[in-house]
């Protein structure tokens, strides 16, 4: 029995719980309790609307190498695309992390640049939405993430500069859009259940994202009502912002949307889910702009392997710095 006969048997022998961990059928005692409650919140999508405000896109990208010498050389870098101009922000280190780490930590040097580049946009270039990969979400939760690294200052550094883009979204009042494309976030799903004592077990026990609530009883493309959120954005301040979940299509996920409109402004939730369906492209690119920023930013194999690491081998002086692994990855035998 070859390789794909095993991994086909396995497939086999898993299909219900792989089918019922993708949906909640209809007897499920979380399906029954969840419906009504759902559709409650959930709205169909308002008519798709070109934003008429000067729009920065923002995102990022990371090349990492491990050394034989332990050492992690990280090069990472980050654009924003705001009409004609691109702006970015760029980073390089050699430094020593625990290796389960160093995925994590490479984000967090990525989105710090992010930060920095898109605090650009708003100061340099006018930006009046700004539009970025990611959740706003899970870069509040940085602090939860320790690191055993000899990187100096990277909460205090991540602390600052996301501060100050936040600081600078607030002052001159533009429109924050944190575009997920998947998302583990339970927060819809715990709203739903508010205060309710009367909670089942079984439903409160089991693992249900928003996601699985949404593709499992939604059956019309439309947004969930937003939630409004605070959390803690450094020592002695919190941030405010509303997150909710945009179907596009019943075919696709959902979009995970945090957001941030100025306290006085005209502009409402629903302009923002009529922006979102605008720049939505189908099942491949969820975000028309952000999808532009990507191209820009990724890195390639070429660079990588011809730029990258040929010019850090030159320097080094030797053939030969990558871990035996890294090495039989990179070269073609």
């Amino acid at each position: 029995m070859d390789f794909v006969e095993k991994y086909n048997n396995f497939l086999v022998k898993n299909r219900d719980s792989i089918r019922r961990s993708l949906i909640l059928h209809e007897e499920d005692p979380a399906y029954i309790y969840f419906r009504d409650r759902v559709m409650k919140q959930f709205h169909p999508l308002p008519e798709q609307q070109n934003p008429s405000l000067k729009i920065s896109a923002t995102d990022g990208s990371e090349f990492s190498r491990e050394l034989y010498n332990g050492q992690k050389l990280v090069t990472a870098r980050a654009i924003s695309l705001v009409d004609e101009n691109e702006l970015e922000e760029d980073a390089f280190h050699l430094l020593r992390v625990e290796r389960e780490q160093k995925s994590e930590l490479i984000k967090r040097i990525m989105e710090n640049l992010e930060h920095e580049v898109a605090t650009r946009s708003i100061l340099e270039n006018g930006a009046r939405i700004c539009l970025m990969d990611g959740s706003l979400s899970g870069r509040l939760y940085w602090k939860t993430k320790r690191f055993d690294t000899d990187l100096p200052d990277i909460y205090s550094d991540y602390a600052s500069k996301l501060t100050n883009f936040i600081n600078a979204v607030v002052e001159k009042k533009v429109v924050l859009i944190f575009v997920g494309k998947s998302s583990d976030t339970t927060i819809f799903k715990r709203s739903l259940m508010g205060q309710d004592p009367n909670v089942p077990a079984s439903v409160k026990n089991q693992s249900i994202t928003d996601h699985l609530l949404i593709k499992s009883i939604v059956r019309e493309p439309g947004y969930t009502e937003p939630i409004q959120v605070e959390r803690e954005i450094s020592k002695n301040e919190k941030v405010s912002f509303y997150t909710m979940h945009i179907l596009p299509s019943v075919n696709d996920t959902p979009m995970k949307i945090d957001f941030i409109i100025p306290d006085d402004s005209t502009i409402s939730h629903t302009d923002i889910v009529s922006w979102m369906m605008w720049g939505y492209t189908g099942l491949k690119n969820h975000n028309l702009w952000i999808s532009l920023a990507d191209k820009k930013v990724k890195f390639h194999r070429e660079e990588t392997e011809d730029v990258i690491m040929r010019l850090f081998i030159k320097m080094a002086g030797s053939e030969y710095v990558e871990t035996r692994g890294e090495r039989r990855a990179r070269i073609r035998f």
